[in-house]
């Protein structure tokens, strides 16, 4: 799924809020990410594992916060995972940011099935 804005502005209001984790979620800069920025100094960790998020906004997610850790994990990591999470990334993220995630989609075949 998407994470909102109101999502993120929520989250930037809780002052004891130092870590902050998406899975299966397709995240933006200008649809959301920007709402941390009220967060600098606070915000230590942001775990965005499993999830889809373009080069750019993560640098300019750097920029607002140069302290920060910032997990990712690339398109044939969350395919190699979590195959039925890729598809479903895949299908619901802008092109740009599912491109990827196809292509790394169709060079790992799904198992065959198992013969009992």
């Amino acid at each position: 799924g998407r994470v909102t804005e109101a999502a993120l502005s929520s989250i930037a209001q809780m002052p004891k809020v130092t870590r902050v984790g998406f899975w299966e979620a397709v995240v933006s800069y200008d649809n959301g990410l920007k709402h941390l920025k009220g967060m600098k100094g606070r915000l230590k960790e942001l775990d965005l594992s499993m999830s889809l998020v373009s080069s750019a906004d993560l640098e300019r997610l750097k920029a607002d916060h140069p302290d920060l850790k910032i997990t990712t994990i690339p398109a044939a990591e969350i395919v190699k995972r979590h195959r039925w999470v890729a598809q479903n990334l895949a299908r619901t993220a802008p092109a740009e940011l599912a491109a990827e995630l196809k292509a790394a989609l169709e060079a790992s075949p799904p198992p065959a099935p198992s013969k009992k």
